[in-house]
């Protein structure tokens, strides 16, 4: 591992541009000197880089505490180009007003590979948080990333400043690192017709993010970039212990346990797909906020496949004392929670009138197992007669509801009369 350190004294070696250019200096005037593709670079000092890169350009490890450095804002990769980052490589960014970086436009690449003994560093001018601003992805394209150090990144503080910036863009991380911004660690965004991607995302590393979360997804379909979420990559080393999500759905989603909660700091408005979460999964619901706010027409279902020793649970954040809104299942049919805790839902002001759990014309639901406790006022409502819903349920237990338990529209209704 390379030791950090600024470079005092550098000499800017010139970038050669043309066709897939290795940066190690330009090649000699003599046509007999070797092709610069193939030399093994002899620089002495860092090589000074420059913007834009509009063509194919690869970066070679040069053996030093820092092969490259960029001293102005926004390192601009642009017109289709591939920027390539060989294992090893340290790049530093010297603005004085922390906003330098790498841009990726829309239709270049950057590829940055390293491995577990020759890590690739991107790092600032010296060890502070937010020295410098950090990456910003604009391309679907296959951007990758692995065995990368994005160190002290993320200069700006807010949740839509990351020391990762996607924009309607695509990116696999694998065995990185994000350490010490002032924003988020990953934030992803779009506009109202595209979308971000992961391609991959294992053994990723977040830690020292005081402000705000270390990933915040705040795009369309930002339910399915959970989806190459796993136990591999840890976010729990940070002051907020929870991956923040605008929530949206466009397509079947199956959600895992993760290291950390989700947060939903919005509900999800309508449910047109299937959404699976698996056993330990917790997710915390911003107050006045439904988990799923839905309507008649929707043709979706939530199925929670929790078990008795790993249990899911969606509950309110823990330094929170507001109350979620609720799960509707106007028209959801087919819908099945199995093994789930529902708690600190039905807020009074909400849709549902302060109860977890609404039932009502169309709805065909089944509880096992499922625990409804400390809603504001009820923890189910019903709002329906028999013959217009389906509701079968089995161990279903109730605990601190303010109101009640269950809250029937339709007296005498036989369906529920066996709950508690």
């Amino acid at each position: 591992m390379k030791q950090k350190k600024f470079l005092r004294n550098v000499v800017a070696a010139a970038i050669c541009l043309a066709g897939m250019t290795i940066l190690t200096g330009c090649p000699s005037d003599d046509p007999t000197a070797p092709d610069s593709d193939t030399t093994t670079p002899t620089a002495t000092e860092a090589i000074e880089l420059t913007s834009p890169i509009t063509a194919n350009t690869t970066l070679k490890d040069l053996g030093l505490p820092v092969d490259y450095i960029y001293r102005g804002g926004l390192l601009s990769v642009e017109n289709n180009a591939v920027l390539t980052i060989d294992p090893g490589v340290t790049i530093q960014f010297t603005d004085n007003s922390g906003r330098g970086g790498i841009t990726i436009t829309s239709g270049a690449t950057i590829k940055a590979i390293g491995t577990a003994a020759k890590r690739i560093q991107f790092i600032g001018a010296y060890e502070a948080t937010g020295t410098w601003a950090g990456i910003e992805v604009r391309s679907n394209t296959d951007n990758q990333f692995a065995f990368c150090d994005f160190l002290n990144a993320g200069s700006f503080a807010g949740a839509n400043s990351g020391s990762f910036y996607l924009f309607n863009a695509k990116a696999g991380f694998s065995h990185c690192k994000f350490t010490n911004g002032l924003g988020t660690g990953i934030y992803a965004g779009c506009d109202a017709i595209h979308y971000c991607e992961f391609s991959a995302f294992d053994n990723n590393v977040f830690q020292g993010y005081q402000n705000y979360p270390p990933m915040y997804l705040d795009c369309y379909q930002s339910l399915s970039m959970l989806e190459k979420l796993d136990m591999t990559s840890d976010f729990t080393n940070n002051a907020m212990k929870y991956i923040e999500i605008n929530p949206d759905i466009t397509k079947a989603v199956t959600l895992s346990q993760t290291t950390v909660p989700y947060y939903f700091s919005s509900s999800i408005e309508g449910l047109e797909y299937t959404l699976t979460i698996n056993d330990g999964v917790t997710v915390y619901v911003a107050g006045n906020n439904d988990f799923i706010s839905t309507g008649h027409t929707q043709n979706g279902k939530l199925m929670i496949n929790g078990t008795t020793a790993k249990p899911v649970k969606i509950t309110r954040l823990p330094s929170s004392s507001n109350y979620w809104g609720g799960i509707s299942f106007e028209g959801l049919k087919g819908s099945v929670l199995n093994n789930c805790i529902l708690e600190y839902g039905g807020n009074i002001s909400g849709a549902y009138h302060g109860n977890m759990i609404y039932i009502t014309y169309g709805s065909q639901l089944t509880l096992n197992n499922v625990q409804l406790n400390n809603a504001q006022a009820y923890g189910v409502y019903i709002n329906a007669c028999a013959g217009e819903y389906v509701l079968t349920h089995s161990n279903v237990t109730f605990s601190g509801n303010g109101e009640g338990n269950v809250d029937i529209w339709c007296e005498g209704d036989h369906l529920v009369s066996d709950l508690p």
